[in-house]
């Protein structure tokens, strides 16, 4: 009890402490030659390094010498190992980097702002480049969202961004709904993290997924037949496909890893899962099957992307991701109308999800044994949505946005 009452009056004092420093962070001056980046994602040990403001710090800091380049952290460990590399890296609540937080002219995000953040993010203008781009519902769009009121208490998730970028305009109206932002201060770019699929990326082996590429590499010699992931998002009610929604009584559904590890024995062919983090650091890994392997989240995936022959999703962002490998996909989504009531999704989401619908495992079986068969009978419809998605998919998405932000300050 006495804990519990400690804490509530910890987390009032740093609220109420943020709100006294949020309006004097608007008296720094700001330069708009220094550009701040805040990450989004984290493992069991530290903050990590990906995602679009990776990314974008890594363009910016090789491409753009006049432009000081900083990515703030919210932990000591994660700067360590950016600054090895020989890039600005900082810890939130040290000297520097309180100093450039306030200093900053332009700070990235890829996700709503920190509230460590945010209390040091007064006159900045803050580009949000958004780490879920896909026919989920989220910030103001989902019934998922935080109401008005939150805004005293968690003011951060109501930031207000200098622009937000999305890889074509059919995106981009939906980035402008998601965020109520006007079409004006969406910039059709293409996201940053897409680059490192068309180009090596000095930095980008940072965070990757670890031990993936070894895996994959001794599989393929051992001459496997195709290399499958399964990627599903989270659930607001914090379940996930995997163990013990039946034993709660949470979810009529429960992913057959047997049946699955049985199948892909048989084809000759491997399959990787990746939880989303928001419930992934609970240790789901085993060695109970031959054919599985469990990865861990968090980590940056987009290098290593390219590895896989076909990916089992939902209504996760990595199906529009992996569009651009134009490979054949499945969508497991045994909850469909629970999520568009419970998350929200956009109207046409069956229209614009190239793959067939599942909600079973026997129909997953079905469908995952004609992938790994070499069926293909989605291979038009991804050219269509492909065309949709993107504008330009051509691995130059922050040199795009670069040009755009340093245009705007030679304009100044």
């Amino acid at each position: 009890m006495i804990s519990i009452i400690f804490s509530k009056i910890t987390t009032f004092s740093e609220i109420l402490l943020g709100w006294i420093i949020y309006p004097l962070s608007f008296l720094t001056p700001r330069s708009d030659k220094i550009w701040v980046f805040i990450g989004c994602r984290q493992s069991k040990e530290r903050e990590l390094f990906a995602d679009n403001s990776k990314y974008m710090f890594l363009y910016v800091a090789q491409n753009i010498p006049d432009i000081r380049t900083i990515w703030i952290s919210g932990d000591n460990q994660l700067p360590k190992v950016i600054r090895g590399l020989g890039y600005k890296a900082y810890y939130i609540y040290s000297l520097q980097g309180v100093f450039y937080s306030l200093r900053a002219g332009y700070t990235f995000v890829d996700a709503f702002v920190q509230f460590s953040n945010w209390k040091f993010c007064g006159s900045t203008k803050v580009i949000q480049l958004w780490h879920g781009k896909s026919m989920k519902k989220t910030a103001y769009a989902s019934p998922y969202s935080l109401p008005a009121a939150s805004r005293l208490i968690s003011p951060n998730l109501f930031k207000n961004y200098e622009y937000v970028i999305a890889a074509s305009e059919y995106a981009g109206k939906m980035i402008s709904t998601v965020f109520r932002i006007p079409m004006e201060k969406v910039l059709i770019t293409g996201l940053p993290r897409h680059d490192v699929m068309f180009k090596k990326i000095k930095g980008s082996e940072i965070d990757s997924v670890p031990v993936l590429e070894d895996k994959v590499k001794s599989l393929k010699k051992a001459g496997i037949n195709k290399i499958v992931s399964y990627a599903p998002t989270f659930r607001p009610n914090a379940t996930n496909p995997l163990f013990e929604n039946l034993k709660k009584g949470i979810d009529t559904f429960q992913l057959d890893l047997k049946m699955l590890d049985r199948l892909f024995r048989k084809q000759n062919s491997h399959l990787f899962i990746t939880l989303h983090p928001k419930f992934s650091l609970d240790n789901y890994g085993t060695d109970e099957f031959r054919n599985i392997t469990f990865l861990p989240s968090g980590f940056d995936v987009y290098l290593t992307l390219p590895l896989f022959d076909a990916l089992i999703t939902d209504y996760s962002s990595l199906f529009s991701d992996f569009l651009l490998l134009d490979r054949p996909m499945v969508f497991l989504v045994y909850d469909l109308e629970k999520y568009k009531v419970e998350m929200g999704l956009f109207d046409d989401f069956d229209e614009m999800t190239p793959g067939p619908k599942v909600f079973t495992n026997q129909e997953l079986v079905v469908e995952v044994e004609k992938v790994l068969d070499g069926v293909d009978e989605y291979k038009e419809k991804r050219g269509k949505i492909r065309q949709i998605f993107y504008k330009n998919p051509d691995g130059h998405s922050a040199q795009r946005l670069s040009k755009i932000l340093e245009d705007k300050l030679d304009t100044k």
